[in-house]
């Protein structure tokens, strides 16, 4: 009685050391750059560890395309990472990566790129994402931060024309200059100083807190009289300012 063999032979076969090449299709050493009869590259094989690593942990921000070789992917994943689309879809292929084997990865893929030369340049790519919407936007909003002080200048320039229309109102005529009003000067925001004019005219000087380029710019707001009533024109002392003031107020109008 022969005693039989504990081992059973493996369920799977063990990954073969040799391949063929791409061009001549001569048996390779499994791994080999190119081939040794004909000279032809080889497609650099997938890490599938390296693969999941950056899929998982930076899938979301297109690393594993990079990867991949797959370029203009990973530089839509990086645009659009703020979604959070990317990173479920990353999701998905991670899952999809984990369940298919390495062969079957590497008939269907090439590593283009090192694990940490993908990673890096995803992390460069989203740097000058970043530096240039940054670039963008920090003007944007110095913009809109100054279109706001502007709004403040002119409610607080309101005492000023009030009072010019209670002179108007009380004599049926401008004041020749400020100090026919009686009026005493009150703090304007984000003005270097403020008054009235010949002719009613409200002159309100910005201030830095506005703009470096707009210092010292005037804003003027010049009163005219239409039967019984005063009518308001705004402007500005040159179009530096025009930029910030509403629509309305962007008319360009010498000093009185």
């Amino acid at each position: 009685m022969t005693a039989g063999n504990p081992y059973h032979t493996p369920a799977a076969a063990l990954e073969p050391a040799f391949e063929e090449c791409e061009s001549c299709r001569t048996a390779i050493p499994r791994g080999a750059m190119a081939c040794p009869a004909c000279g032809a590259p080889q497609r650099k094989r997938v890490s599938k560890a390296k693969l999941l690593l950056l899929t998982f942990f930076l899938g979301g921000v297109g690393a594993h395309k990079f990867y991949l070789g797959q370029w203009m992917q990973g530089a839509l994943y990086a645009l659009f990472c703020w979604t959070l689309i990317p990173g479920v879809v990353a999701l998905l292929e991670f899952i999809v990566y984990a369940c298919s084997g390495s062969a079957r990865l590497n008939r269907l893929y090439s590593a283009w790129a090192p694990a940490w030369i993908a990673a890096g340049g995803t992390a460069l790519f989203l740097v000058l994402l970043v530096g240039t919407l940054a670039a963008i936007s920090i003007p944007a909003y110095q913009e809109y931060e100054a279109r706001g002080r502007i709004s403040d200048t002119l409610i607080g320039l309101s005492d000023y024309k009030d009072a010019v229309r209670g002179y108007h109102e009380l004599n049926r005529k401008l004041p020749i200059s400020g100090a026919d009003t009686g009026f005493k000067p009150v703090p304007v925001p984000h003005t270097q100083s403020a008054r009235i004019d010949r002719g009613g005219v409200v002159v309100g000087v910005m201030s830095a807190a506005i703009s470096r380029e707009v210092e010292g710019q005037a804003l003027i707001l010049r009163p005219r009289v239409e039967g019984d009533r005063l009518i308001w024109d705004c402007g500005v002392q040159s179009a530096k300012l025009g930029k910030y003031v509403p629509a309305s107020c962007r008319e360009v109008m010498a000093l009185p």
